[in-house]
């Protein structure tokens, strides 16, 4: 019989092999996008004719995108994969979010997987926006005290929205967390999505269309998220109702008044009534927890990183020396010139090498008795490299 990890790779392979043939059929054909329908089981799926590399071109690029039930699915035909070279990466929009639901998000995605002979051996988070939409609240309730400066913040930087010279809203915050409070009405009557207008109006706003509605949005990104504890789905469904409290108890908060910044009194300034609407919405969504927010452990770097950057360093210093390569042959050689003119002129890394050596966990019962001759004479292995010179 055949083992389950060869026929996975089959069914894969010949994925892969249908999502080309359609990719390539839309380049041809000078058109954005083309359709693979009735595989596996599944229902169409959208194969766009170009790959992408998100990050704004600064991250790894995948080969594949795709679009299945709105989640935009990016894949890479990889042997293996890293940390930063994922084979498969997920995006799930807020359309796809408000339609059906993070959870269910997740669960299209994996089922996906499996049906096209992959497997998850591996996944992490990157960004999760947690939301509160509240109809019938004019965007003045919350911009009011925000423009008094009545308000607590852990975050630096914040701003304004406008619109045709009239404020519809702000944010808090930059990089791995932000507080954005905006008029998400009139956004969506901009924008003239109506099929999002109608989404809204079903899940968010009670049935109906209020004359004003606002969204207050927490925007948080992988390095938050990790040093809250939160490296994937499962965690975050976990620990939800943690990262809620903290966000509207702790990171921000408008107050009924002014607040003593100059004399560091902060805390004493009282919650805002509508603020305590908002943290009270969130935690009866979310829940309530007491379980503590640890950051993630780092993992072990591993030794083809480290080598990785050692000739992006390397590699560095040719440019800088002007040195240029048109083979590797030619780049290994002044890498190695360079390295052993290091050597040369620092011979006590070996003595600090060596003393390294010997405080790594396991050492002496790997080693065994030259590992302990290797621990004694460490520190004179390096005062004798350096008289020697």
């Amino acid at each position: 019989m055949e083992a389950e990890p060869e026929r996975n790779a089959k069914r894969l392979d010949a994925f892969a092999k249908a999502v080309t043939s359609i990719k390539e059929a839309c380049q041809r054909l000078e058109v954005p996008h083309g359709w693979l329908d009735d595989y596996a089981g599944l229902d169409p799926i959208r194969v766009f004719r170009q790959g992408n590399k998100p990050g704004g071109g600064r991250g790894t690029h995948f080969e594949f995108v795709l679009e299945y039930h709105g989640i935009r699915i990016l894949l890479a035909n990889r042997a293996s994969f890293t940390r930063t070279q994922p084979n498969g990466r997920a995006e799930a929009t807020g359309r796809a979010c408000l339609l059906v639901g993070i959870f269910s998000v997740v669960w299209t995605v994996q089922q996906f997987v499996l049906a096209v002979g992959g497997f998850i051996e591996k996944e992490g988070l990157s960004r999760v926006d947690v939301c509160l939409d509240m109809a019938g609240v004019p965007v003045d309730a919350f911009q009011v005290p925000f423009g008094r400066r009545h308000f607590i913040t852990r975050a630096v930087r914040e701003s304004e929205y406008r619109v045709a010279g009239e404020n519809t809203g702000f944010c808090i915050g930059s990089g791995p967390c932000i507080l954005r409070v905006y008029d998400k009405l009139r956004e969506l009557q901009l924008h003239r999505d109506e099929e999002k207008l109608v989404a809204m109006k079903q899940n968010r706003w009670g049935g109906r269309t209020p004359d004003s509605a606002n969204r207050v949005e927490f925007q948080l990104r992988r390095a938050w998220l990790k040093e809250h504890g939160v490296g994937t789905v499962h965690d975050y469904a976990r620990l939800r109702p943690a990262l809620v409290r903290k966000l509207v108890h702790e990171w921000f908060r408008l107050t009924n008044g002014s607040v003593d910044r100059d004399n560091n009194h902060q805390c004493r300034a009282a919650t805002h009534a509508l603020w305590e609407d908002v943290q009270r919405a969130f935690e009866q969504w979310a829940g309530t927890s007491d379980e503590p927010l640890r950051p993630l452990a780092k993992g072990a770097v591993q030794p083809d990183a480290l080598a990785k950057q050692a000739v992006g360093c390397l590699s560095s210093a040719a440019l800088l020396a002007r040195r240029f390569f048109t083979s590797t042959i030619e780049a290994k050689e002044y890498f190695l010139e360079l390295i052993d003119g290091v050597l040369q002129v620092s011979p006590e890394w070996l003595g600090h090498y060596l003393r390294e050596l010997t405080q790594q966990p396991g050492f002496q019962s790997e080693c065994g008795n030259s590992g302990a001759d290797l621990g004694r004479n460490a520190a004179d292995q390096g005062r004798d490299d350096a008289s020697n010179e």
